[in-house]
């Protein structure tokens, strides 16, 4: 199982967000007519899983054109989603700090 895994590996050189698709590019033959993607973290709060599920919508959004996201989060979180995505209004970073540094 760990040279199968090892085999189809796909190393990625950052996990900061917006540094761009080309790292995650060999993953569109994997999502060749795929229309649910689910994203799933073994741990809540991790930073690396955090910024990889990050990276993976923002590769699916820009790169294959995904236009519906399902996701779990806080009430409050949610909230601030929501604000950004229907009318542009930034997430301060004072209130997550982790998200504009990744961290």
């Amino acid at each position: 199982m760990t040279e199968w895994l090892a085999a189809r590996a796909v190393p990625l050189a950052s996990l900061d967000p917006g540094a761009g698709p080309a790292g995650l590019r060999p993953l569109k033959a994997v999502f060749q007519g795929v229309r649910l993607v689910g994203l799933g973290e073994a741990t809540h709060g991790s930073a690396e899983f955090f910024l990889l599920r990050w990276r993976l919508t923002e590769f699916l959004i820009k790169e294959l054109g995904f236009t519906t996201l399902a996701i779990e989060a806080s009430a409050a979180a949610a909230r601030a989603v929501d604000a950004y995505t229907a009318g542009g209004q930034a997430i301060p970073a004072r209130r997550w700090p982790g998200w504009a540094s990744g961290r």
